[in-house]
């Protein structure tokens, strides 16, 4: 319901015919004619906290943010967006054309605002620092039953008879489109000392992969790293180290939500792994 309403809402602003578009239009071929000018050390703030830094160029009064910012800040208000073509669209409705300065894209931040206005999000430009409070929706992650047949599905290989257990609760995290991600901790079973695990991924409610094939001894944490992405630190073991007392840092592995996979930042090291390889057999009931 709340995103039917913001397409309507849009639709009033951006599409309510060729001159609205036309409308829109008219700042960006303005600014197109002047040099722009870049003003490091901007700060987008959500609810209060600082969500990134970054630098806007001004020509003739109209403020331009790169567009891969808006976008982080659209996928963290989990509104649906996309990017196309140097236009953008905000759940489905057109909003307005990108400018590009050099090589990067950069998008009219009014516009932007306005759109953000008119689905209930408010935000203030004040030349430095974006503003934005927002009514974030409510995230709701994998049911139990698809947590659990997942990982009664997924063995290791050198011992079918070791499948999974849920031993976390879902971190959830926005998909930048209105759903939710979830990763949810998953320790062989049975386990005489509470090793051995691998992390799971859900889109909504449906398993989109682990985080490696290759079992992990232990993960340390696993947070959100802003929308679309996880921080997933390991514990990291010298080949002499006793199970109780790693001496190599913890590792820490970015999983990025892209084109419908968790894609690492890097590879997981030898001293993070135990040895032990999964599968998951079949397509696990939801």
């Amino acid at each position: 319901m709340r995103y039917t309403r913001r397409l309507l809402a849009l639709f009033t602003v951006a599409v309510a015919g060729a001159g609205a578009v036309q409308w829109m239009q008219a700042p960006v071929a303005w600014a197109a004619s002047t040099p722009s000018r870049e003003v490091p050390a901007d700060v987008v703030f959500l609810n209060g906290h600082a969500l990134l830094h970054s630098a806007h160029v001004v020509s003739h009064a109209t403020t331009y943010f790169p567009e891969t910012d808006v976008m982080t800040v659209l996928a963290n208000l989990n509104v649906p967006h996309q990017y196309e073509h140097f236009r953008l669209s905000v759940d489905g409705a057109y909003t307005t054309s990108a400018e590009q300065v050099g090589t990067v894209s950069y998008l009219p931040i009014w516009y932007v605002m306005q759109a953000l206005h008119r689905i209930g999000d408010e935000s203030q430009w004040n030349g430095h620092a974006w503003s934005i409070q927002a009514k974030l929706p409510v995230l709701h992650g994998p049911s139990a039953s698809a947590v659990h047949a997942v990982m009664a599905s997924t063995s290791e290989i050198q011992d079918t008879g070791e499948d999974f257990s849920e031993t976390s609760k879902p971190i959830l995290t926005a998909d930048g489109q209105g759903g939710t991600l979830s990763a949810v901790v998953g320790t062989r079973n049975p386990t005489a000392d509470g090793l051995g695990q691998i992390l799971f991924f859900f889109h909504n409610n449906t398993w989109v992969g682990l985080n490696s094939h290759a079992e992990a001894t232990q993960i340390k944490s696993v947070i959100p790293d802003g929308a679309e992405a996880f921080q997933v630190t390991y514990v990291n073991y010298a080949s002499n180290d006793p199970m109780y007392a790693p001496n190599l840092p913890p590792v820490t592995v970015i999983y990025r939500w892209v084109k419908g996979r968790m894609v690492p930042s890097r590879e997981l090291p030898k001293g993070v792994l135990n040895g032990l390889t999964v599968h998951t057999v079949g397509t696990p009931a939801k």
